[in-house]
């Protein structure tokens, strides 16, 4: 019984040391650990921010989770940003040469169309008069400043608007205002266009060459293309079969047929 209390008194004794061995511990892994944002406390700290913790004793699971949703919408609103951004910076210069004539029937603001023809049975109206072509074999036609309707497709060329300026065999017919013009399914041997914006422009199966400026040429055999946007030079020779022949910018291109099927945008 006597020697009870100097026991008690070395057991507490020894949690004490214990206690300060363990705390010593404690102190020297924080310091190892300090540097930045490496240390335990900051980890601790951080992670209780990223749940919505603003203390050991509040959580909201509410708040938690809707942040996380944020977060996905987010990312998926980048996302669609950098597409929309690749999509604008996906520009390539390309020239494409083909057997086909493509269909458009577009509302446009041309600088300057040219169209040579020996087609003296289709009406041209200018300024609601007739223009009397008598007695000439072969015709060239040049319209500058043209804004309306144009159609194309096989069978000719339609135009309904208004020009700047006209030239018929390099006479001008010119007027200080605009001059009404219209005319419908020109049969037409040559025809350019120096620079006119389409969308979605589709040619069926034909033969032909592309070409990517300098990196890419692929010669087209019986397949159909698809160009999701254009912005050039049109230029369609018919006096020896059909040679179609695009120069300008594309966003995105598609080639469908037996050998390939690919669509780049």
């Amino acid at each position: 019984m006597l020697h009870q209390p100097r026991l008690a008194h070395h057991n507490l004794r020894f949690y004490i040391v214990l206690i300060t061995l363990v705390i010593g511990g404690i102190f020297i892994f924080l310091l190892m650990n300090s540097d930045g944002d490496s240390s335990l406390s900051s980890a601790v700290v951080g992670t209780m921010e990223n749940a919505g913790l603003e203390n050991e004793d509040t959580f909201d699971p509410e708040g938690f989770f809707s942040t996380s949703e944020e977060q996905k919408e987010l990312m998926v609103d980048e996302e669609q940003d950098m597409f929309e951004e690749a999509l604008d910076i996906n520009q390539v210069e390309f020239t494409l040469n083909f057997n086909q004539i493509p269909i458009i029937e577009k509302e446009a603001r041309i600088e300057e169309m040219s169209l040579r023809f020996e087609d003296l049975t289709t009406n041209i109206n200018i300024n609601n008069d007739k223009l009397e072509l008598n007695n000439l074999k072969d015709v060239n036609l040049k319209i500058k400043g043209l804004v309306g309707e144009i159609n194309l497709n096989e069978y000719g060329a339609s135009v309904t608007g208004t020009a700047r300026r006209i030239e018929v065999n390099d006479i001008a017919l010119s007027s200080l205002g605009e001059i009404k013009l219209s005319f419908e399914n020109l049969n037409y041997k040559y025809l350019e266009i120096d620079e006119i914006e389409l969308q979605d422009l589709e040619l069926e199966d034909g033969e032909g060459e592309f070409k990517v400026g300098d990196k890419l040429t692929y010669n087209l055999e019986n397949e159909k293309v698809q160009i999701h946007y254009f912005n050039g030079q049109i230029a369609i020779n018919r006096e020896d079969g059909t040679n179609l022949d695009l120069n300008g910018i594309a966003k995105g291109v598609g080639v469908s047929g037996n050998i390939l099927d690919m669509d780049l945008r």
